[in-house]
Order: structure tokens, then sequence, then C-alpha cells
């Protein structure tokens, strides 16, 4: 399986008018986004993308790592990242609507 399988998915969750459906299409985004950019630094730094002891930290580290870039749109992805993230956090946890 590939990162953009997850991506596949969600953009057929996201045709749907069902919310578990749409909440489940961010979630699916961000892992896209997340696994596709976790397996580039990893194979140009040389570790195995799925090393179980990047599990707990790849959450924080890939944007960070994307964000001490000098480029500027790699700090603009950065920050697109943690949006992201924060999205999917509501999507999957906050279940009632405000």
């Amino acid at each position: 399986m590939k990162p953009g399988d997850f991506l596949h998915t969600a953009e057929k969750l996201a045709k749907s008018s069902n919310e578990s459906d749409l909440r489940s299409s961010v979630s699916r985004s961000y892992y896209a986004v997340l696994l596709f950019y976790r397996d580039l630094i990893a194979y140009r730094i040389g570790l195995d993308p799925e090393n179980k002891e990047l599990g707990h930290i790849v959450h924080k580290v890939i944007p960070e790592w994307i964000g001490s870039s000098e480029l500027e749109e790699a700090k603009e992805l950065s920050v697109k990242i943690n949006r992201l993230k924060g999205q999917r956090k509501q999507a999957d946890y906050i279940l009632t609507k405000n």
C-alpha cells in the first residue's frame, strides 16, 4: 500500500454527503500527506520509513523538518500540514457540532 492509496480513498469519501464519510475523508487526506513526506524524508536520510521508532514521533517531526527549510514554500507546506493535522483531530475526536 502507498500513501497515495489513502488519498484515493479520501477523494471517494469526499463525494459522500454522509458526515462520517466526510470526516474519514479528512483523516485519510492527512495520512496521505503525512506518510508521503515521511517516506520521502526517511529515504533521503537513509531510514526505513516504517521503523516503529518513527511511528510515535512522525506527527510532530515531519512538519518540523519541512518547516526548518530555508525555502518559503517548505515553510508554507509545514503550516498546511499542521492545519490538516488539526482538521484531522477535529474530524476524528470532536463528534459534536459547535
